[in-house]
């Protein structure tokens, strides 16, 4: 944020995130940026991700088996029964060399 001052650069826009993180986004160049102040990131770091080249892949939602047993096992002492539902995803980026780590930030 200091820097952002300093540096004038113009903020378009305050933005609130599930999760609770805050951040705003600004115009550099001929580009609109989003700032984000993550409270996952580690203290003195910024990450910098280019979102647009992540795509998030699924599978489709089945019954996990256990050892060779029937999807639906009965409680034992109860007249009900569970089953074990798995999903299988991964996040894969097109363009992994583009996100960037900025270590020794000062706050």
């Amino acid at each position: 944020q200091n820097y952002m001052r300093e540096s004038n650069v113009t903020i378009v826009e305050n933005a609130m995130y599930e999760g609770g993180a805050a951040g705003y986004k600004v115009v550099v160049g001929n580009k609109k940026v989003e700032i984000v102040n993550e409270p996952f990131i580690p203290a003195g770091k910024a990450w910098c991700v280019d979102t647009s080249k992540f795509e998030f892949h699924t599978t489709d939602i089945t019954f996990a088996d256990e050892q060779d047993a029937n999807v639906f096992v009965r409680m034992e002492n109860y007249p009900r029964y569970r089953a074990l539902l798995v999903q299988y995803c991964n996040l894969i980026c097109s363009n992994p060399g583009g996100c960037v780590e900025i270590q020794n930030c000062v706050a």
